[in-house]
């Protein structure tokens, strides 16, 4: 990195300099931390990545709801004691703090330090960006008053490599937190540090004063709150649950003030539909919500769909969450466990956030916006379904799936599929006299991988991943006795739907390569095996990567301070291809969340970037549906 020096001109004259005088190689790396904090303070010159100082980093609530109660320590407000500071700012975070001795001159000119000689520690730039500035301060602990940083933030400024220790009794400790989003380095190499984004420039100006008010309005807390909330209802599918789940999402809405559309989902009827998606859990009841915002266009259609579901899979072995409850909502170093965290309650906390938040600014706008709350994804997709079949439609739809930062514009499909394989039933001491169906059922599984194998050789370049289209078997069961011939052996699995295949096409091939395996094998051609499609029936979806929604939706991001999402598949079903099918909406997913945490134990999904993508909906909320006069 460039020996590089910069001095703002104008702004407040009181603000203090700073500089990053060494970092760590790798972010969150502990042994740096643990050296420079042996004595329980940090040092001039140290600089403490990660989350580890998170617990000291506090949020001023703007008077609208008291303290935040819960063990999050980010919606604290907390001094850094040992820095002789309180740092207040909704979007700033610990990971970039940085300590450093500033003498009382020094602090006059702000940033007019000299280089350092070549070869000392290289400094990164650290920007904090004027949106997140505009209202917060810096309170310093030794007497004066709220010093405002705007000034600061209005310049991309550079420090200085390095700041000679002056004489300990000049010393001052400050510390800087800069703007915390998508952008942020995760892995810092040996090269040196990327510079935080300057929220200064062309994303900070993508927004107009009225735009920053709205997101101003942003409750964190209550975001943290409700994402907390529904994750410690257990909503598996089919349970009870599920619908309780969806009782209280009706209730915020109202509470929100949207017109709600809440209904018991009649089974039996969706059940006969030609197009019914399928289902892999028993249900005996369901309940259907939709929101509708108040607007200047009052029973227009939606412009804008935010929908989420709200139904998890199962947490499986309580074991692998390390003795924690799997639905407990625990927060630790900034992430909330939880089943359901990631897949996708935070996307679905994320909407509710989007409409308290137009709420909370007093927003009314030119034509509504729709949140459609929805069970049953996990096996299927039922209530995306009767929430289409009952007539609820939009102009456009985001669905707020985990996106790992991607907009998805298309996903694959996946149908759920059964082989039955019988066999001839003798002792295992006299095999050769019977017929084993695992043996049987060998020849099968091998053309199966090898038509998967001739599925993925040419994928769409929107995936990512090297085989989009994955035939898995989760489940193969056979014989009953150890020292018997099995006679009789049952796998079930998903088998990947291609972009554009109609899923029956894709069914009569499978079945093709298990008939011709049947054919050539003399045991077989007398025994067929049978293939059925019990469960889930996900078609592929796919939306115009160039439409104007992708289109609106990334510039948002960026205009919120991320970076311009990168346009992809999921390899995944999804209710996409619900709302493109069935109800002719251009959709795409975007949504808190790393695809690779869901279904997992320890699930969980990162709180800042929940607040980063609830921001950039707020914003695609008020741009799509527009402000009325």
């Amino acid at each position: 990195m460039n020996d590089r020096t910069h001095r703002p001109s104008g702004g407040h004259q009181g603000v203090p300099a700073y500089d990053v005088l060494r970092a760590c190689e790798q972010l969150g790396q502990q042994t740096e931390l643990r050296g420079c904090q042996r004595d329980g303070r940090l040092r001039v010159g140290d600089r403490v990545l990660g989350r580890i100082q998170l617990e000291a980093v506090g949020l001023r609530r703007r008077g609208r709801r008291p303290p935040y109660k819960s063990v999050h320590p980010r919606q604290q407000l907390g001094e850094l004691e040992r820095l002789r500071e309180v740092v207040v700012g909704s979007r700033l975070e610990a990971r970039d703090l940085v300590v450093h001795p500033v003498t009382s001159g020094e602090e006059q000119h702000r940033g007019g330090h000299a280089p350092g000689a070549k070869g000392e520690a290289h400094v990164a730039a650290v920007t904090v960006g004027e949106t997140d500035v505009e209202n917060h301060h810096v309170r310093s602990r030794s007497g004066e008053g709220p010093q405002g940083i705007s000034a600061v933030a209005r310049h991309h400024d550079v420090v200085a490599d390095r700041l000679d220790r002056p004489a300990e009794g000049r010393t001052q400790r400050l510390v800087v937190l800069a703007h915390r989003d998508s952008h942020h380095t995760r892995n810092l190499s040996h090269q040196g540090l990327r510079q935080t984004p300057d929220m200064s420039s062309d994303a900070a100006n993508a927004l107009t004063p009225d735009e920053r008010s709205v997101l101003d309005h942003l409750d964190e807390g209550a975001l943290v709150d409700s994402l907390m909330e529904l994750v410690r209802i257990p909503s598996t599918g089919g349970s009870d649950a599920e619908v309780e789940v969806q009782e209280v999402a009706a209730t915020v809405l109202r509470e929100l003030g949207t017109d709600v559309d809440r209904w018991d989902i009649d089974l039996e009827e969706l059940a006969e539909d030609a197009w019914f998606p399928g289902v892999e859990v028993e249900r005996t009841a369901a309940v259907g919500v939709v929101g509708v915002t108040d607007s200047a266009d009052p029973g227009g259609m939606p412009a804008l769909v935010l929908q989420g579901h709200l139904d998890v899979v199962p947490p499986g072995d309580p074991a692998n969450w390390l003795g924690s409850d799997p639905f407990s909502a625990e927060i630790r170093l900034g992430a909330l466990y939880g089943r359901g965290a990631c897949d996708m309650k935070a996307g679905a906390a994320a909407n509710l956030a989007v409409v308290r938040t137009l709420a909370s600014a007093g927003v009314r706008l030119e034509r509504p916006l729709a949140v459609h709350c929805v069970i049953g994804e996990e096996d299927g997709g039922l209530g995306a379904f009767a929430t289409l079949r009952r007539g609820h439609i939009g102009e456009t739809a985001v669905i707020t799936e985990p996106t790992s930062g991607q907009i998805i514009t298309a996903t694959a499909g996946a149908l759920t599929f059964r082989i039955e394989v019988a066999g001839r039933s003798a002792h295992g001491s006299m095999r050769t006299e019977g017929v084993s169906a695992f043996e049987a059922f060998l020849p099968i599984h091998a053309a199966l991988m090898g038509l998967e194998a001739d599925r993925n050789r040419d994928p769409d370049p929107l995936f990512v991943t090297r085989m989009p289209f994955a035939l898995s078997f989760g489940i193969v069961s056979t014989g009953e006795w150890s020292s018997n011939v099995p006679d009789r052996l049952v796998a079930e699995g998903r088998f990947g739907v291609q972009l554009d295949e109609d899923p029956r096409l894709a069914r009569a091939r499978f079945e093709d390569v298990v008939t011709e395996v049947a054919v050539k094998d003399p045991w077989l051609r007398e025994n067929r095996p049978v293939v059925t499609w019990p469960g889930g029936q996900f078609a592929s979806g796919r939306t115009d990567a160039d439409h104007p929604l992708v289109d609106g939706m990334s510039a948002a991001v960026v205009a919120t301070g991320g970076e311009a999402p990168r346009r992809a598949a999921g390899v995944y079903g999804s209710d996409l291809r619900l709302y493109t099918g069935i109800g002719g909406i251009p959709t795409l997913h975007y949504g808190p969340g790393d695809m690779a945490d869901a279904h997992t134990p320890l699930e969980k999904v990162d709180l800042d970037q929940l607040t980063q993508v609830t921001r950039s909906l707020v914003l695609l909320a008020l741009r799509r549906c527009g402000v009325a006069a």
